[in-house]
């Protein structure tokens, strides 16, 4: 299901600070540019799109494997590493936000 840029601009404005920053981040495109280099996706976008919808609450971290499997077509030995950089080097510092957004 392909979701509005009106919904998600409404998820947005509803995020704590740190996730919003971490949406925009620099630093945030460069890991996901990287990860997609280590792991050898093609598909940086989408990549990217998996990941912007776990940190604006549409995308439970736990579904990231699953959803990116998925929409990128990977094995399950190429998915596990995903998530493994994916984990490290970007939801894990914004661990704790995470959680909460997802506690709600």
């Amino acid at each position: 299901m392909e979701l509005s840029s009106q919904t998600y601009w409404k998820a947005y404005q509803k995020l704590p600070p740190v996730l919003k920053e971490m949406i925009f981040s620099p630093d945030t495109a460069e890991a996901i540019w990287g990860i997609a280099k280590i792991c050898e996706i093609d598909r940086t976008a989408t990549l990217a799109k998996i990941i912007g919808d776990v940190l604006s609450g549409f995308l439970p971290p736990e579904k990231f494997k699953e959803a990116a499997q998925k929409q990128l077509g990977l094995d399950e030995e190429k998915a596990k590493k995903l998530e493994i950089y994916v984990n490290h080097y970007i939801f894990d510092l914004v661990r704790d936000e995470l959680n909460q957004l997802y506690a709600e």
